[in-house]
């Protein structure tokens, strides 16, 4: 009977208590976004030692850091945490990170609702021409415009006096539209040279078929292509993708035989990318894979790139080439590529001092630019949606990425096993990252080319 009584009154004592205490306790953590409500603690007959935290962001997904501490699992997360302040971070790939601080009491559960903000504004988009596509891209020395072009379809041309020039001004959020560059060569050299006349439209079928014309940007010399019945001289029909190139001055004198490139499949022009000091030429005969030549203008030197050593064990491993464009240093001494060695894709660098020495800087592979004063090479690798910074030093280059969570178009799905077969055609070798790392523009949201701002703390330095 004693015993009765004293449950008795422990259950009064207990029920008293409860009600004394208030319902819930709201403990708000500190931090930009952060949304928290509190929930009133379970009864129970013992004295709680941690809190409940739970945490949901838009969109899910993202990393919690406790104290500096990675937490197991991504959001929406909880768990339970002992009592005091405690500092959160959430990080999600593509947007900025979150910080902010909870005081957490006993017994508290706390949910902490974050809309995450996006690291990336789309500034410009560069809009579609119907029946042409984009055949140059590039930011201007300081920054603040951004030159591009489109070629028409029904009369296409490796000329950029037959393209539709704008350029777009940061500053000023406006779209100009301008004189397509003037050509060097004279329709008497044209002719003398069996090209195509100045006015494209007046050009034969074959001519504009099978003829090639590439002036240095200086203006004073070029490497050319004329329209050569190659392999069918009874038919008179050239065999298109096989080119004989020739470099000479803009007066069609001092001619050099380069080389003939060959490649696969239905044909088309080959294209050519000038070194800066305009002494290499760079040439693209891709057709579905990447391949390409590198020849100097002066006749010294045309090879198929192929410079990544292969091991001879590796049962005829040969370099694949992905469709994505070497790329030339702004000094001229290097041109970095994508190459295959014993079937792992990596991002190396040839020295054009003569020595055609080769090394491998990362085993990333992606679109390549360099840095305006060659200390970094870009790497924007589509596939994982991330631009990486690479010193590229022989002896120990350096990684870091840079900015990750790039926004593509919805739909593209590209798996590294689809990238040699057209790595995202048409088009993706365009692409440009501003001088300050702020700015990159490609073909991203919607389909369409633009320049997207790249918020300064979401870029790594």
């Amino acid at each position: 009977m004693r015993l009765k009584n004293g449950l008795g009154i422990l259950t009064l004592a207990l029920l008293l208590a409860q009600c004394a205490s208030p319902l819930h306790r709201t403990t708000a953590p500190s931090g930009p976004t952060g949304v928290p409500t509190a929930s009133p603690p379970a009864p129970t007959s013992t004295p709680l030692q941690t809190g409940h935290l739970v945490i949901l962001t838009d969109p899910p997904g993202a990393s919690v850091w406790v104290d500096r501490s990675p937490q197991e699992g991504v959001t929406p997360w909880e768990g339970d945490l002992p009592p005091g302040r405690h500092d959160l971070e959430l990080t999600l790939p593509g947007y900025k990170k979150w910080p902010g601080q909870v005081d957490m009491a006993a017994g508290d559960t706390i949910t902490v609702e974050v809309p995450m903000q996006s690291c990336f504004r789309v500034l410009f988009s560069l809009g579609k021409e119907p029946g042409k596509e984009l055949a140059f891209l590039g930011w201007e020395a300081d920054g603040r415009a951004l030159r591009y072009a489109f070629e028409d379809r029904d009369l296409p041309s490796e000329e950029p006096k037959d393209w539709t020039w704008y350029r777009y001004n940061l500053l000023t959020d406006e779209v100009e539209a301008l004189p397509p560059p003037p050509s060097h060569v004279s329709d008497e050299v044209r002719a003398e040279l069996g090209l195509c006349p100045l006015d494209r439209r007046q050009a034969e079928g074959l001519c504009r078929l099978a003829t090639v014309l590439y002036e240095a940007p200086s203006g004073t010399h070029m490497v050319y292509a004329p329209p050569e019945v190659v392999c069918n001289p009874a038919g008179g029909i050239p065999c298109l993708g096989v080119f004989n190139l020739w470099h000479a001055d803009v007066q069609g004198e001092n001619r050099v035989f380069l080389g003939r490139p060959r490649f696969g499949g239905e044909g088309g022009r080959p294209g050519l990318i000038w070194s800066p000091r305009e002494d290499w030429v760079l040439i693209d005969v891709t057709y579905e894979i990447g391949d390409f030549y590198l020849a100097r203008v002066d006749g010294t030197f045309f090879e198929h790139f192929f410079p990544v050593p292969i091991d001879p064990v590796s049962s005829g491993e040969v370099s694949i080439y992905l469709s994505i464009h070497p790329s030339f240093s702004p000094d001229g001494g290097h041109i970095a590529f994508i190459g295959t060695k014993e079937g792992r894709h990596a991002t190396w660098v040839m020295a054009l001092d003569g020595s055609n020495h080769v090394w491998k800087v990362s085993d990333h592979i992606g679109l390549l630019q360099w840095s305006p004063d060659a200390h970094y090479l870009y790497i924007f690798d589509i596939v994982g949606r991330t631009l990486y910074r690479v010193e590229p030093a022989e002896m120990s280059p350096r990684e870091e990425i840079m900015v990750t969570g790039l926004p593509l178009y919805e739909g593209l799905e590209l798996g590294y096993e689809k990238v040699h077969l057209g790595f995202g055609s048409p088009g993706w070798q365009f692409w440009a990252l501003s001088p300050d790392e702020t700015k990159i523009v490609y073909r991203g949201v919607g389909e369409e080319w633009g320049v997207v701002e790249i918020a300064p703390e979401c870029i790594s330095r």
